[in-house]
């Protein structure tokens, strides 16, 4: 006997369900296990199954069918029980006769075979066959302990549920354990009742399968799941097991109102749609249409979207709630799915053509009671009607809002925005917002050539400089940072007459991607943002200080006092500031982290990247959580955590597969392969990001003997400029190398590169093949 496909695969028999098969006497005839849909009871009795085979004893197991309760067959619960027991040698006949008189009462419980109808309606000798099966159980329990095991007893018949009734009332004799699991909030009243009386009494045992710990879900779980989701998954399931797997496969949480957002694979939806099998055209119909609204459901909306009449509605509220499907609060006025997977399951089980129309009926409906934007683009994403202005501007509202809660709807909305209809004559505020959508969602190619349509001058049309900052993002994260930073520049100096806001937004940018170049900032555009601090938003505020605390920490002569003020000044604005204040400023969390991982405190630095993998992960921001998986990675290593900088540097790797970037890709591979290899192997064993223990040592092997002669020179505190006259090359060649040095060695810093110097020249010369002088870091030729 197996579990369902949904079940936990982790916990044991508990000890007095195990006990059960100790006793050759039993007290304790019958095993009631009860729980919800996936919390493991299958599993529990399969188990128990198996411990019981392993002990020598029978096993005869039965499961009721998931049917409409006019399709199913009479005493279909016990169809397999009583196949085991006539056909696989479970009943041994000592009289002639015996076997073919149960199997006519067999045959007369189940309605089959001649004159078996008056077997079926006489109360008496509908009595007499249950003592024909009772003797049954007691014939196959005779030499050896009996273990009856009934599943889903919440689907069962009527006579099904007699039967049962009458076995526990009148336990068969000899050693018989009856186990029987269900949902105690689908069960009728009469098995309720039934099983109360003889828990009550002693003669039965109720357990419910353990909720998942912690750690039990951290097995269950894949490794590219990080700590933070690895939580909300497990509170988003309620410690449900097969829930936790079902959303673990899926990689987020289902989102409570838009269930079209992800599709459960094939293996959890067959599982799911199992519950939907027992429900009656009417039901499946009503069930479809709530899937596409928000919860809870408006009754109203409901109905005309089902396109019911009153009576129909409330047939089929009763149905669903009494398998479950929906719950109700206590006056009945509020309905929602009793889980986010039959939601889901429901959605993705109507036809394109039948959800075109529901989607249809639910705008229109929802656009006469004037709601917000957002609530309507859902359904007018679905929109295939022609030109439509107003239904193409609604949509580009609810995007540019949206973008920052869920980047992939966002995407979805504006696009249908600009195919159904114009942008009302703003067409770079359009182009800009469905760019923005695509950078974060990972999309970045695309986003290139979308934000390159935008015309018009930094100076004089505000939505160019929108365009220009996302286009900086997108090539960062396509590995053109240099490209965007000379672009930033030319802007900043161009565009004077900028407002304050606009001012900064791009000299921040500029100071941003300079640092991700790793060149020294100069000091005059971060005097100068700080200097504009006071008119930007608080989150904004956050990543000025956090940006001049790393251009301070790169300085030549930089002290760190001045780094910590600015990192305690920012931290002062970020402890109050709340997730949905904070999402359109991440930038300036990363570079907070890394300060503050400079200086020394690696247990705030990695508060501030969960916070915003958090945000990252839970908005879809496929192009910004490799950035902080891959960051909070090197700081676990850092701080000798490494299952935890394994799962983020694996969480990175998936999350950057999700973008068209090959640079994120390469980059967060290389941060997995390096930690992944652990000590003593190739690569990079241990590191912190910006300081601290870094390498193993032989990590420097995979560089070129160039690379090898800057990493030295880096690490010794030279410049750009100062290494390229050592080396007698061109700047532009010292960054180029350094960048190949930083890929190689899955760092992010120079402060990161002189860490993996040190380390191995702890344990080896790594100037014996440089041609660099160790103590002056200068070339040979340069000394002489």
């Amino acid at each position: 006997m197996r579990g369902g496909t949904l079940m936990s695969e982790i916990s044991g028999l508990p000890v007095d369900v195990t006990d059960l098969l100790l006793d050759p006497a039993p007290s304790v005839h019958v095993l009631e296990v009860t729980g919800g849909r996936w919390t493991g009871k299958s599993t529990l009795l399969a188990r128990l199954a198996d411990e019981a085979e392993e002990r020598g004893w029978r096993v005869a197991v039965g499961r009721a069918a998931v049917q409409p309760s006019s399709a199913r067959p009479p005493f279909g619960l016990f169809l397999g029980v009583m196949d085991d027991l006539l056909t696989r040698g479970g009943v041994e006949t000592r009289e002639e006769g015996q076997e073919e008189w149960a199997r006519r009462a067999f045959d007369g419980l189940l309605g089959l075979g001649e004159g078996t109808a008056e077997l079926r309606d006489d109360p008496v000798l509908r009595y007499q066959n249950f003592r024909t099966v009772r003797g049954l159980l007691e014939e196959a329990a005779s030499s050896r302990g009996l273990l009856l095991v009934l599943d889903d007893v919440h689907w069962a018949d009527e006579g099904s549920l007699e039967l049962l009734e009458h076995l526990v009332r009148h336990p068969p004799r000899g050693t018989v354990l009856l186990a029987l699991a269900h949902r105690p909030r689908q069960s009728s009243l009469q098995l309720h009742t039934v099983l109360n009386e003889v828990v009550r009494d002693g003669q039965a045992r109720r357990v419910a399968p353990p909720r998942l710990s912690a750690e039990e879900a951290g097995a269950l779980l894949p490794e590219d799941i990080s700590r933070v989701q690895s939580s909300l998954l497990l509170e988003e399931s309620d410690h449900n097991p097969g829930l936790l797997k079902a959303f673990a496969a899926m990689r987020l949480p289902l989102h409570p109102q838009w269930p079209s957002r992800t599709n459960l694979p094939v293996e959890a939806l067959a599982e799911v749609l199992r519950d939907f099998h027992a429900l009656s055209p009417l039901g499946w119909r009503v069930a479809r249409a709530a899937a596409i609204l928000d919860e809870p459901f408006s009754l109203n909306v409901l109905q005309a979207v089902s396109q019911v009449d009153d009576e129909e509605l409330h047939t089929a509220i009763d149905e669903l709630a009494g398998q479950d499907i929906f719950e109700a609060d206590a006056n009945a006025r509020h309905l929602r799915f009793s889980n986010s997977l039959l939601r889901a399951a429901a959605h993705q089980s109507a036809g394109p053509g039948w959800l075109l129309g529901a989607h249809a009926r639910a705008a229109r409906l929802l656009a006469r009671q004037r709601t917000d934007d957002v609530r309507l683009a859902e359904h007018l994403q679905f929109q295939i009607a022609g030109e439509d202005s107003r239904t193409s501007r609604l949509l580009l509202d609810a995007a540019a809002g949206h973008r920052w809660t869920d980047a992939m709807d966002a995407c979805a909305w504006a696009e249908t925005a600009l195919t159904i209809g114009d942008s009302g004559g703003d067409e770079a505020w359009a182009t800009t917002v469905l760019g923005s959508a695509l950078a974060l969602s990972g999309q970045l190619g695309r986003s290139l050539e979308v934000l390159q349509r935008v015309g018009g001058s930094a100076a004089s049309h505000a939505h160019a400089v929108e365009a220009l900052l996302w286009t900086a993002w997108a090539r960062r994260m396509l590995g053109e940072a240099d490209v965007a930073e000379r672009e930033l520049a030319t802007a900043v100096r161009s565009a004077p007459g900028l407002g304050p806001v606009e001012r900064a937004e791009l000299l921040a940018d500029w100071v941003s991607c300079t640092l991700h170049l790793d060149r020294p900032v100069p000091a005059e555009p971060v005097a100068e943002l700080l200097g504009l601090v006071e008119a930007l938003p608080t989150g904004e505020q956050v990543r000025v200080h956090a940006l001049s605390a790393m251009a301070g920490l790169r300085e030549s002569g930089g002290t760190v006092a001045r780094a910590r003020a600015q990192t305690e000044a920012a931290a002062r604005l970020l402890a109050p500031l709340r997730d949905d204040d904070l999402v359109e400023h991440l930038d300036g969390l990363i570079w907070l982290a890394r300060a503050e991982a400079e200086l020394k405190r690696p247990e705030v630095a990695i508060g501030h990247l969960e916070r915003g993998l958090s945000m990252a992960e839970g908005r879809r921001f496929h192009s910004v959580v490799p950035l902080f998986a891959g960051a909070l990675a090197r700081v676990e290593s850092g701080v000798g955590d490494p299952h935890g900088a394994v799962r983020h540097a694996s969480v990175a790797v998936a999350a950057a597969r999700r973008t068209d970037s090959p640079y994120l890709r390469e980059r967060s591979e290389g941060i997995h392969a390096a930690l992944a290899s652990g000590p003593g192997r190739s690569g990079i064993g241990r590191f912190t990001v910006l300081g601290g223990e870094v390498a193993a040592a032989d990590a420097l092997d995979v560089l070129s003997k160039r690379e090898l002669q800057i990493a030295v020179l880096v690490s010794n505190g030279r410049t750009n400029s100062q290494i390229a006259r050592a080396l007698v090359v061109s700047q532009k060649t010292v960054e180029t190398h350094l960048g190949r040095i930083f890929k190689k060695l899955a760092v992010a810093s120079r402060a990161e590169v002189a860490a993996c110097v040190g380390r191995s020249y702890d344990h080896r010369d790594p100037l014996s093949r440089t041609g660099v002088d160790a103590r002056t870091g200068l070339s040979s030729r340069a000394v002489s």
